[in-house]
């Protein structure tokens, strides 16, 4: 509640920034942030009327990605093969509304859903980005997702996928920030999940030839 008047005041950093702080955890938001920006990513669709979700969801192509609005680690994700577990899923967010295993049972979602195209075959990337430092590192699958599986593939990550990022940050100025990338099997970057909170349990985000490292921009 106080960080919108810090940043206001003028004098002081407010480290994330307010405006990925306020995008972040919020998978409409997040969506609807890209799509004015014009930021390539999984077409996604959002529903705040049970009808239109469910006439969605006889039409719709199969598999569907499910998204909560909040969740992280896949928690709040689910892949829909059949459409009736869609349907059922639907009246369940309209209804009785939807949590996740990290968070109370009294702390629902209710009245709208999130669905995201289905990508087979793609390549994750998290790229992160602290002042003018960018690491880079590949999100292994586990099962059918990559977040949340733990594991880290050491790739150098291409400089074509750094300055898709680089472009993405320059305008808002986002100083500290972090990007799940989808790569498709045609080459395509679309941008997955934004997180202005982030961490690791290892003292390093990228390794090339086994070193710990980073790249840092330089417009000379």
């Amino acid at each position: 509640e106080r960080l919108r008047i810090l940043a206001s005041s003028g004098g002081h950093i407010i480290f994330p920034d307010i405006e990925s702080l306020w995008l972040w955890e919020s998978k409409r938001k997040m969506h609807y942030w890209l799509a004015s920006h014009h930021i390539p990513h999984p077409k996604t669709w959002i529903f705040y009327n049970r009808k239109f979700a469910l006439e969605f969801a006889e039409a719709s192509t199969l598999p569907i990605i499910f998204k909560s609005d909040m969740g992280s680690g896949a928690s709040g994700v689910m892949i829909f093969r059949r459409r009736s577990d869609l349907k059922k899923h639907i009246n369940r967010c309209f209804r009785s509304g939807f949590t996740t295993y990290r968070r109370s049972p009294k702390d629902r979602e209710w009245g709208s859903v999130l669905f995201q195209e289905y990508i087979s075959d793609a390549t994750e990337w998290r790229i992160l980005k602290l002042g003018e430092s960018y690491f880079g590192h590949q999100k292994l699958k586990a099962g059918d997702f990559h977040s949340g599986s733990g594991q880290v593939g050491w790739i150098d990550p291409p400089r074509k996928l750094l300055d898709f990022v680089r472009g993405i940050v320059t305008g808002p100025g986002f100083q500290s920030i972090d990007f799940d990338i989808f790569e498709t099997p045609d080459g395509r970057y679309l941008v997955n999940e934004m997180q202005a909170f982030f961490g690791s349990y290892l003292p390093y985000q990228m390794r090339v030839d086994n070193k710990p490292g980073r790249y840092l921009w330089d417009d000379l």
